[in-house]
């Protein structure tokens, strides 16, 4: 089975200055950790940014996923993000929400993803109270310095027998 992850990107005005540069750096150590897994097959990675309205890079290889350096601008579209990620997500997905923890558009509340949800909190000011409302479950929601870390943690405690389980 390969792993598919499907990463939200806040690029939105809040995540300007240090807190893109903290989430440009988070998913380059979340992929290296990903890399790193001994997997039967590659993950594939999907991108899918938010500031303004919501954009999608399709599924790649993780080792030809490019080094990206994501900007910022617009509001926080979170709803928009999420309805375009429910189309392309299954029950084996992994989705990582990578944000400030701030949507405009109170998102967590209204589009639900299926498959394994996680989180990883931007800057000192994040609310990673409500980004566990994505997750579902507060042992979910990483800080920036903690992305790399993600994938031994889902590898430990969400894969088992050949299948994603829930915690």
């Amino acid at each position: 089975m390969r792993l598919s992850i499907v990463l939200l990107l806040d690029t939105s005005g809040s995540m300007y200055g240090e807190k893109i540069q903290a989430l440009n750096l988070a998913v380059a150590n979340l992929l290296d950790g990903f890399k790193r897994q001994a997997l039967a097959e590659e993950p594939h990675v999907a991108v899918i940014t938010f500031g303004g309205n919501p954009l999608l890079q399709s599924f790649v290889p993780v080792s030809r996923m490019p080094a990206a350096e994501w900007g910022v601008g617009g509001t926080t579209c979170l709803t928009k993000a999420l309805c375009m990620a429910r189309e392309i997500v299954t029950p084996q997905t992994i989705s990582i929400l990578i944000s400030d923890g701030s949507p405009d558009d109170g998102g967590f509340a209204r589009v639900r993803l299926s498959g394994e949800l996680f989180a990883i909190s931007i800057g000192y000011d994040s609310r990673p109270e409500a980004l566990s409302r994505f997750t579902g479950n507060p042992a979910r929601v990483f800080s920036a310095s903690e992305a790399e870390s993600l994938p031994g943690y889902w590898l430990s405690h969400c894969f088992g027998e050949g299948r994603l389980c829930n915690l």
